[in-house]
């Protein structure tokens, strides 16, 4: 329950992080296992689905004129997840008109499910439980990333007089870069500190590790 627990309260960290709204609050493990009692034998209790206002989307507007994206954490109940599970899920959230999903598994995904992520125009971005028992951007010795928005990225590029494949880059699996779901060609800006003038502002464009 533990790990569960402390998986749950790092996924809420990351949808706030990545400027969804959500009513999903971190819990302390008292309050947790009063409100979960089942997360055990039922880990899919822990689902949520939150959204956010996005400048660009292919979505339809909302009732306010404004393009909503919305994004589902989804915990597994599987042990092993299954290619036929996996699909159940792909055609479930499709239907919701669903925008990305964590999914979230006790184990690796197997060689069948890795192949159908590959296929399926759904964003699923994948964690084991393992890698969300702490906050990696909350360690002392992470510094502060944030994905730049297209405009501040123009500003950016016209400033430094050069295009996005000169500046240095930062993989997709990157622990950091996963965290915010970081996708290739955006470009991350980086806060570190500074002896000389406090802190000092680094850039990498996001892009796939080279194929072995």
């Amino acid at each position: 329950m533990r790990e569960l627990w402390l998986a749950r309260n790092t996924a809420v960290e990351m949808v706030e992080e990545r400027g969804y709204s959500s009513t999903q609050k971190t819990l302390t493990y008292n309050d947790f296992m009063s409100k979960y009692p089942m997360a055990q034998s039922n880990p899919s209790c822990l689902n949520f689905i939150v959204s956010k206002t996005a400048a660009k989307s292919p979505l339809a507007l909302d009732s306010t004129g404004n393009c909503t994206v919305s994004l589902a954490v989804h915990f597994t109940s599987e042990d092993k997840l299954s290619k036929k599970g996996l699909e159940t899920l792909v055609n479930e959230y499709s239907s919701q008109n669903t925008t990305c999903v964590i999914l979230i598994t006790f184990n690796k995904l197997n060689p069948a499910c890795k192949a159908l992520l590959k296929t399926v125009k759904l964003n699923f971005q994948h964690f084991m439980i393992e890698e969300l028992q702490f906050n990696v951007t909350k360690h002392i010795l992470v510094p502060k990333h944030r994905i730049m928005a297209e405009k501040d990225e123009n500003e950016l590029l016209s400033r430094l007089k050069c295009s996005k494949s000169n500046l240095p880059t930062i993989l997709t699996t990157d622990v950091v870069a996963r965290f915010y779901g970081a996708e290739v060609g955006q470009v991350m800006e980086i806060t570190r500190p500074s002896q000389t003038t406090g802190t000092a502002l680094y850039y990498r464009v996001v892009r796939q590790p080279s194929l072995k």
